[in-house]
């Protein structure tokens, strides 16, 4: 295979589109033009592919293909994270500050004017809409906005807006301390599982020193390019499966059920046994 083809292919790979309903329905809606922006990640992501296929042909194109792909869904995935751990605490300092002025007397639409203009520019726009729900009189609650949500209930029910919002970001800082210790706990066995994903390279360097050539198998004969892409596999299934046990366990579990169960029915004593006279 030459690296044209091996280009067209690792190319076709990364931009396949995607298979998921609101992709399909967004095309028929037309949206507003928008300037193409070039991603220099993806264009890097040909690198590997093309240049193991140079070297160990079709075998390696699949392993690199493969091991690309998992390790930059990894990367995604912990940025992802990182950005949600970011917005987060970017949210309880705005939350914290909005509490603040609303116990010294702020009314709540300057008060949340105020913190939209100091505040994290992805958590400005939840503020400000919160401002415009104070100014405007809307009282809606069907959006996914919390604060709207807060101030619903507190112009509802004459709770104050201010202990609302505090629970709020009493709540928020706890999940965030719970995630930061899971996560903190679980550097040791994402390190452990680094390693065992990346024990494989040494027994081919040991048998490299000991002439054994197994880099020659695995890219010249027919053999080598059938485990070469299998054993790439079962790294990646490996890499996949313990960040999937590591996010289910960052992500503490809520009862399906939020209905306290009855107690059960209790028997009613047994009346005593009369005693017999004392002759």
């Amino acid at each position: 295979m030459t690296a044209a083809a091996a280009f067209a292919l690792a190319l076709a790979l990364l931009l396949w589109p995607p298979r998921t309903g609101h992709h399909r329905l967004s095309q028929l809606r037309p949206s507003p033009p928008r300037h193409r922006r070039t991603h220099p990640t993806r264009v890097l992501l040909l690198i590997p592919p093309i240049g193991a296929t140079l070297l160990a042909g079709i075998g390696g194109l699949l392993a690199a293909t493969v091991l690309t792909w998992t390790l930059h869904r990894q990367r995604t995935r912990a940025n992802a994270i990182r950005k949600a751990r970011h917005i987060d605490i970017a949210r309880a300092d705005a939350l914290n500050l909005l509490v603040t002025q609303l116990r010294t007397g702020t009314h709540p639409a300057l008060a949340a004017e105020a913190v939209a203009k100091e505040a994290d520019p992805a958590i400005a726009p939840t503020v400000t809409a919160l401002a415009t729900a104070i100014r405007l009189g809307s009282h809606a609650d069907n959006s996914g906005n919390r604060l709207l949500r807060a101030w619903h209930t507190a112009h509802n029910h004459g709770i104050p807006l201010a202990d609302l919002l505090d629970a709020e970001r009493r709540d928020l800082a706890e999940r965030t301390r719970f995630a930061t210790q899971v996560e903190a706990r679980l550097a040791g066995a994402r390190a452990t599982a680094t390693i065992l994903a990346a024990l494989p390279v040494l027994p081919i360097l040991l048998g490299e020193a000991m002439n054994a050539h197994p880099v020659h198998i695995l890219t010249a004969t027919s053999a080598g390019q059938f485990l070469l892409p299998l054993g790439a596999l079962l790294i990646c299934l490996g890499l996949e499966w313990s960040a999937h046990l590591t996010a289910n366990t960052t992500k503490p579990k809520t009862p399906t059920n939020h209905q306290i169960p009855s107690p059960p029915p209790r028997t009613p004593p047994c009346p005593p046994k009369p005693q017999p006279p004392s002759s």
